[in-house]
């Protein structure tokens, strides 16, 4: 003979609550968690009276944007490939930090993605990045230099 038949309860899973506590899991992760650190180039801004024109420092290697998106160097039309094999021959070469320093020359209408490029490689090279902002093609240099440090 069989025994009494017990009814087992069905299985429930109470779906809301489990929405509560995702949602409260997205929340602690949002607080607790650090957003990444954009790296960036470590940047010496002069003041606005600090004057300083290209003119004082002819020696250094001069790399022009111009606002077609050329590359520019020692007067010749460079690819960025071109550009790297130079500036490695000349910052390896160098023999004090002076002569390490490279001015990047860009007109204010190009993106900033393609002085970024060429930032990239000097920096890659171990040289000291200089940014000049320039409007038009014959225009007068911004007196606004950034110095970057690699």
């Amino acid at each position: 003979m069989r025994g009494p038949t017990i009814k087992k309860p069905e299985a429930n899973i109470p779906i809301a609550a489990m929405a509560d506590i995702a949602m409260l899991l997205v929340i602690f992760f949002l607080v607790t968690s650090r957003l990444a650190e954009d790296k960036g180039l470590k940047a010496e801004i002069p003041d606005t009276t600090q004057k300083k024109s290209t003119s004082e420092t002819p020696k250094h290697a001069q790399v022009d944007i111009d606002a077609k998106g050329q590359i520019i160097y020692r007067g010749r039309n460079v690819t960025l490939e071109k550009l790297d094999q130079l500036l490695a021959d000349q910052i390896q070469h160098a023999e004090n930090e002076e002569d390490r320093i490279v001015l990047v020359i860009a007109d204010k209408s190009r993106p900033v993605r393609e002085v970024a490029a060429v930032a990239d490689l000097i920096k890659g090279q171990g040289g000291i990045i200089v940014l000049v902002n320039q409007e038009g093609a014959n225009a007068p240099q911004s007196p606004g230099v950034v110095k970057a440090k690699p």
